[in-house]
């Protein structure tokens, strides 16, 4: 006789078959269904002969089944569990900044490792912190605040600049019109967060928008005790296709947007040496992450689940490993087709996964972004053969940061302290590689200075930012000099850079009413800026070779190097040449002489911190930063145009060959890592090995006064410097020909930096052009 089979048995069933002999007793391994739904223990059938069911199904007169399979059933999803913590981690973010002081591991617990995670301890770390168990929640020590609607795109993780409602805004220094723009701003950023459609993201909007316009009518019928409820009563009217956002404009936000490459990610250790050096040669000099912040985001392996961040990582170790010795962090062999620049490959096969991981510009920015594009900027600088793109990517940042208005200190003041120095650490980084580049590519400036108004970064080291309870918060021991000293210093010659752009080298002066006459007719007061500049730096950030921290000297060396060529910058726009006779050719030559000496101390400084260097017993290639380099070329320039107008036998002739001996010996060393520092190299060793030997080959203009011609010997009409600015620099003297050919050699030699025809050994100018070159400057 056949055993009788229970529901759920036969071909689509879950229980154990039945090819027992039929007066055996059996007990199935599992529970039934009824008891699985009440996750209670099951003891089955004990006698199949006899039951069906177990004890619990016969006391409750249900149906005992074996129906849901679960031999083969898996866990979550990845991707739910990504979802989860992403979840988990907003929750976090909009606590964080609804209660910025209170440390929420004392509340919800110590952070997960998927790796160390046990139980029993973490049990134990919970009750530490006295946090009873789930549901019940450990209370805050502190009403809950209503959070206003967000101004900004809210960031996953990393928080965005979402306002705290209740916090007080801090008032204009003295003016009550500063305190009233204030309000101004802030009400408009909730206002058009209230007017925006569903799915739209939050994006900052200043007066100029037409959004002020509403916000200003609205404010009138609220003043004149008319409906005040303008945004809900044009919700309740609105069309809603022409206001929310679709969900297929939704899912084209994420098209493009790929993961990285995990196969190139840096092993263990490895990561860790590449970040280390990203923090000891790169940051110390342009600081924009909070390395325990990073570290701890690193460390938890946000990387492997957040797109920003890993974005974020990939740059990081582009910049540290050009200066790991380590042939993991270089393209391979496949890659290369010429050996000779292999050493100059370090840190590009992470930059090829970002670029892999793909951009949608639909996507509102995050801080995230901000940060990646100081780091794409950074590895660019000094690194590739055209150097034309480093251009376009922090305008885009500068744009972004724009967009999220983070250039408006009275959005800023509401948000959360150390998400907020995050973003200020970004844009001023972004503001400083907008004044360097401009003058590298001599182009207009992205952002003007009246065009924002928040403050420098805090001077305080990234260990203190959230050290210990509120009151110690960003507060640094007394007498000690902050990694972030020698940038804010910088930035504030970055402002005197602005102006000197502005005011000498804007292309159409005469349409600029903003410049003044003291600014238009000399270099003078630009000159007193500078010196007052050097006058207030902190002694602690004084020049001082004898320095026993070679990180202290090296920042020091760069704060010098920056303010010489910023005064070279200054009178080099002054000097002009000249085949008419000047009014006054008995004066002394002020502008050359002035950027004379820039240019000595500045080969002066590089000498003596490469000396250092070596005495440090630091690598080849890490003793002068990238940002040296422009000075250097500087320099360079002017020695070698003044060595075209002294005599071959002068003492002094002798002195620029040493000095240009010198700045050579510093490109070599920066040519070890950054790729620009090698045509530099190249094109003053050639220069200078031209000019110790006799000159015959000069230019003057030609008959009739149209264009140059080559003609040798020294048989030429007096050639002049002399001073643009007609009332403050005193006028010029006669000089050598031969100066016309240096200037020419100059702008071919700018010509070779930023890259024009780089590669092609016929792109050089020839003599034909040079004559076109003249006839439009001259």
């Amino acid at each position: 006789m056949p055993a009788r089979r229970r529901d759920g048995e036969g071909e689509g069933g879950a229980s154990p078959p039945s090819d027992v002999p039929g007066n055996k007793k059996r007990k199935v391994h599992r529970a039934c269904d009824a008891c699985r739904r009440r996750k209670i223990k099951c003891n089955g059938p004990m006698d199949s002969r006899i039951n069906d069911k177990c004890a619990y199904c016969i006391k409750l007169g249900l149906e005992c089944t074996y129906n849901n399979d679960t031999s083969n059933k898996r866990g979550p999803s990845k991707s739910y569990v990504q979802m989860l913590e992403q979840k988990c981690g907003r929750l976090e973010t909009l606590l964080s900044q609804a209660f910025p002081d209170v440390d929420l591991r004392t509340y919800v617990g110590p952070e997960l490792d998927l790796d160390t995670f046990e139980i029993t301890a973490y049990s134990q770390a919970l009750a530490s912190y006295g946090i009873p168990p789930y549901p019940s929640v450990k209370p805050l020590p502190v009403p809950s605040p209503q959070v206003s609607a967000p101004v900004l795109n809210p960031e996953p993780v990393t928080s965005s600049l979402v306002p705290r409602a209740g916090e007080k805004v801090r008032r204009g220094k003295d003016d009550v019109r500063q305190d009233q723009q204030t309000a101004e701003e802030l009400s408009l950023a909730r206002f058009m967060s209230r007017l925006n459609a569903r799915g739209a993201q939050g994006r900052n909007y200043d007066k100029p928008s037409p959004a002020f316009l509403v916000y200003q009518l609205k404010e009138y019928r609220k003043s004149c005790a008319q409906n005040p409820q303008l945004i809900e009563d044009l919700k309740k009217t609105r069309r809603c296709q022409f206001w929310d956002m679709p969900q297929w404009e939704t899912d084209m936000t994420d098209e493009g947007l790929r993961h990285a490459d995990w196969s190139i990610w840096p092993s263990k250790g490895l990561d860790k040496l590449l970040i280390d050096a990203y923090f000891d040669h790169v940051d110390r000099f342009l600081p924009l992450l909070n390395r325990p912040r990073f570290q701890q985001e690193y460390d938890r392996a946000l990387w492997r689940s957040h797109y920003g961040f890993s974005r974020v990582c990939l740059m990081v170790f582009a910049n540290g490993a050009k200066f790991v010795q380590d042939s993991r962090v270089k393209l391979s062999q496949e890659d290369l087709q010429d050996m000779e620049s292999a050493s100059f490959t370090a840190g590009w096969k992470y930059f090829r996964a970002f670029i892999k991981m793909g951009q949608n510009p639909l996507q509102c920015p995050t801080l995230f972004d901000l940060q990646t594009s100081v780091l794409l900027s950074q590895f660019l600088q000094g690194s590739t053969t055209l150097p034309h793109s480093l251009h376009s990517v922090y305008s885009i940042g500068i744009s972004s940061a724009q967009d999220l208005g983070i250039h408006i200190r009275s959005l800023m003041e509401r948000v959360n302290p150390v998400e907020r120095e995050l973003y200020v650490r970004a844009y001023w980084c972004l503001y400083h590689i907008d004044r360097h580049s401009s003058v590298f590519f001599g182009r207009p400036m992205a952002m003007r200075d009246v065009d924002f108004d928040i403050d420098y970064p805090r001077d305080v080291d990234d260990e203190y930012w959230e050290s210990g309870d509120q009151s110690s918060r960003f507060l640094k021991p007394q007498g000690k000099v902050s990694r972030v000293a020698g940038h804010i210093q910088i930035l504030k010659l970055d402002r005197i850079m602005g102006q000197i752009l502005h005011a000498i080298y804007t292309v159409n002066i005469s349409r600029d009413t903003n410049i003044t006459n003291a600014y238009q007719s000399s270099g003078q007061l630009l000159d007193t800026c500078l010196n007052r500049w050097l006058a207030e730096l902190p002694s602690e950030l004084r020049w001082d070779p004898t320095c026993p921290d070679f990180g202290v000297l090296q920042q020091t060396a760069g704060l010098l190097l920056y303010f010489y060529y910023c005064k070279s910058l200054v009178y080099r726009s002054y000097v002009t040449i000249s085949f008419s006779d000047p009014a006054d050719p008995n004066h002394t030559l002020m502008p050359l002489a002035a950027c004379l000496a820039a240019a000595r101390s500045i080969s002066d400084i590089i000498y003596t911190t490469l000396t250092r260097a070596r005495q440090e017993g630091v690598p080849p290639g890490h003793a002068l930063n990238v940002s040296f380099m422009l000075p250097a070329w500087s320099a360079g320039m002017i020695f070698l145009f003044r060595l075209s107008l002294v005599q071959d036998t002068s003492d002094e002739k002798q002195k620029m060959l040493r000095e240009m001996r010198r700045l050579i010996e510093g490109t070599r060393d920066m040519e070890l890592v950054w790729k620009q520092a090698g045509k530099m190299t190249d094109f003053f060793e050639h220069l200078t090995k031209e000019v110790e030997k006799p000159r015959s080959t000069v230019w003057r203009p030609a008959e009739g006064g149209s264009g140059a011609e080559r003609v040798e010997d020294r048989q030429l009409i007096p050639l002049y410097i002399i001073n643009s600015s007609p009332r403050d620099l005193p006028q010029g003297q006669p000089q050598s020909p031969d100066i016309l050919e240096a200037w020419m050699k100059m702008d071919a030699f700018e010509f070779q930096m930023l890259g024009t025809g780089a590669g092609d050994a016929g792109s050089e100018p020839d003599e034909e052009w040079w004559i076109k070159l003249y006839e439009h400057y001259m």
